[in-house]
């Protein structure tokens, strides 16, 4: 089974810790599933030219996460601030997301290719612009290959016809809880 983990690469910093680690969503997703026992296990996304992105390669490469279609761009990697609270609340502060070369990750025609020869397909909301990876994804043709949706935080709102979209191309739908 082969599975492609699309999106979204950060490095993640916990402010009252005072403590930074490579993360974002479909990282995350793509390193458990290879820790899982999953075999074949890769990455589309972006990073920045500087240090992050080298410390993104070198991690997805220690954790033998096929990283040929992650491509390294000028500027900086994706960044994320973190809030841990005593009680262990997560809380993401407003203005502490900040996607840097994420927001130019566009989905060629070699890159839509190489998705579309694996099984399943994971990756994240991230709007409904007309050239937000989602919809860029949802235009891919359905080959048969399981999709899955992560729809993270709602409560920033969604267009809930993506909903209809991605169950119309037999697409899961996650929701974090």
């Amino acid at each position: 089974m082969k599975i492609v983990s699309v999106g979204e690469i950060t490095i993640d910093h916990y402010l009252r810790q005072n403590l930074s680690f490579v993360g974002g969503i479909s990282l995350n997703f793509a390193v458990h599933a290879k820790r899982s026992g999953a075999e074949n296990v890769s990455l589309v996304s972006c990073v920045g030219s500087g240090p992050e992105g080298a410390w993104v390669l070198d991690t997805l490469a220690r954790e033998q996460v096929d990283r040929s279609h992650v491509a390294v761009l000028k500027g900086k990697t994706a960044e994320c601030d973190i809030e841990v609270y005593d009680n262990a609340e997560r809380v993401f502060p407003d203005g502490g997301y900040r996607t840097h070369v994420l927001s130019r990750l566009r989905l060629s025609d070699s890159i839509k290719a190489f998705i579309n020869q694996h099984d399943i397909l994971v990756t994240h909301y991230d709007g409904d612009a007309p050239e937000s990876l989602m919809n860029q994804l949802l235009r891919l043709p359905y080959g048969g290959s399981k999709r899955v949706v992560d729809f993270g935080d709602w409560s920033k709102g969604f267009n809930r016809g993506d909903l209809v979209n991605c169950q119309g191309h037999g697409t899961m739908i996650l929701k974090w809880v």
